[in-house]
């Protein structure tokens, strides 16, 4: 062999010249028999001679790089002769090489499929990757299911808007339960929230509750001196011992007012204790009722629910203190706040989130998304609170509003430690101040003693990983449900992220 000749074919001298940025391939063009030097030569040709711009066409009708390989595929196999004919496809809104078949190359390691669209849409340069067809291929496929799992998060997302939208639209036509007024709802609105009250086990778990009751005794007996001689109303008396407490407490008279029938054994209760004289009872929702008198001193009731707001009940003693209550009278208790903290609890998120991802070897995962969404009623530890506590709203039972029941409030929960964030946990603690010289209080938070209220979860879908003095910025934004207005809709924005939940 001839050195030199061997020296210029290791040299490469025998291989096509390359301009920068075009590698030459011989390549068939994509309307007529022509074979170019290149990719770029035959889409030159394609333009010249064919009056079918490529790299325009690409840039305003293909899609992606898929859609770009069927229709390279579609125009070989379908032997199209005109770029006319094209652009007369596209601008009829027709793209016949939408179609599985047509991922299948015309030509064997067809140069023209290995163009990368994205930089012909971006108006580059675009070189022939190094890998085959079948990679080109595979690598634009994935992008496009990558992108397609992109497009179905924002379709999800879309549907969830569309059906809140729908609910509301829905509940706005239903009439006066729509209103989110307690005060205005019909009894076959509101029958089955009396109805609870008929069971006895609640009665028995709100009595055996020593912290709540202790509290309302003591705040009456030990200021037995400013309930004598006075005219007292007791709104929802269940089965009356608050009136009971008032009675021997020596108030003039007590008017207790409950819908439900468990107000035909407080009767026969305070006729067994001999206070059937002192105790007038009246049935009926507080709203609707006619009582005896036309002003009272003071007014107690026990409305507070799960989250304190669940149930409502505050409207109604709002509604009587507005209507009854007489200049210098006082509501009793009278103080609460509502506060959150922050909980780690990997034994509560596992029973109750994590538990769906393996169900006797079955995945629920649509039911962990459904558990999320509920507020879970639970007794925290004291040791799961793993940041400060803040209060986001304080009620003055005497001075409040209705309106002012439903509000935003910000809190910035900070890390006592490194931890893993599961759930945000709210409580109350309720005072017995107004006219009273000896004031009681008690707190449902999780350092203090239990009682039947618990704490209100808030699990996470996902737990937050935090590190000591980290903080997490919480909005809460309490709202009565439409519909069913002693049940509440509560959304957590935590660092920016918006969770609906419901309390029902």
């Amino acid at each position: 062999m001839d050195h030199s000749e061997a020296s210029s074919s290791e040299s490469g001298d025998d291989w096509p010249e390359e301009e920068e940025g075009e590698l030459l391939l011989p390549t068939k063009c994509l309307l007529c028999a022509l074979e170019a030097s290149s990719v770029e030569a035959m889409f030159a040709h394609c333009a010249s001679s064919h009056a079918l711009d490529v790299l325009s066409l690409t840039r305003r009708w293909i899609r992606d790089q898929v859609d770009y390989i069927q229709m390279v595929n579609f125009l070989r196999n379908q032997k199209v002769s005109s770029g006319a004919a094209v652009h007369e496809l596209v601008s009829s809104g027709r793209f016949p090489w939408r179609d599985d078949r047509y991922m299948h190359p015309e030509i064997a390691d067809d140069p023209a499929l290995c163009y990368d669209v994205e930089d012909l849409c971006a108006g580059e340069e675009a070189y022939p990757p190094s890998e085959s067809v079948a990679e080109c291929v595979t690598s634009s496929l994935e992008r496009r299911c990558s992108q397609a799992e992109k497009d179905l998060q924002v379709a999800l997302e879309t549907i969830d808007s569309l059906r809140e939208a729908a609910k509301r639209l829905v509940l706005d036509e239903e009439g006066s339960g729509s209103s989110g007024d307690i005060a205005r709802l019909r009894d076959d609105e509101d029958g089955s929230y009396f109805d609870s009250y008929n069971h006895f086990s609640i009665h028995l778990e709100m009595l055996q509750d020593r912290v709540r009751t202790e509290a309302y005794r003591d705040a009456i007996d030990k200021n037995a001196s400013f309930f004598a001689g006075k005219t007292v109303l007791d709104v929802g008396c269940g089965t009356g011992i608050l009136s009971l407490f008032a009675a021997r407490a020596g108030a003039a008279r007590v008017i207790a007012v409950e819908h439900s029938d468990t107000i035909y054994q407080a009767m026969d209760i305070a006729r067994e204790n001999g206070l059937q004289d002192r105790i007038c009872f009246v049935k009926g929702r507080m709203e609707t009722v006619q009582l005896p008198v036309s002003e009272v001193d003071v007014i107690i009731s026990e409305w507070m629910g799960y989250f304190l707001l669940f149930e409502s009940m505050l409207d109604s003693v709002v509604w009587a203190r507005d209507r009854y209550l007489r200049e210098g009278g006082v509501v009793l208790p009278d103080q609460f706040s509502l506060s959150v903290c922050a909980i780690s609890d990997e034994a509560l998120y596992g029973r109750t989130m994590d538990f769906w991802k393996d169900v006797y070897g079955f995945q629920m995962s649509c039911m962990r998304n459904e558990t999320v969404k509920e507020v879970l009623v639970t007794t925290v530890a004291d040791h799961a609170v793993v940041s400060n506590c803040v209060v986001i709203k304080e009620i003055d039972a005497l001075r409040c509003q209705v309106d002012q029941l439903e509000f935003v409030a910000e809190a910035q929960l900070v890390a006592h430690r490194q931890c893993s964030m599961h759930a945000v946990c709210a409580f109350f603690d309720v005072g017995f101040a107004a006219g009273l010289v000896h004031p009681v209080s008690f707190s449902t938070s999780p350092s203090a003693p239990s009682t039947h209220w618990k704490q209100a979860v808030f699990l996470l879908p996902q737990a937050i990983e935090l590190r000591q003095g980290e903080s997490v910025a919480v909005q809460v934004e309490c709202r009565k449900n439409r519909k069913h207005p002693r049940s509440l809709d509560i959304a957590l924005t935590l660092n920016g992220t918006r969770l609906k939940y419901w309390m029902d």
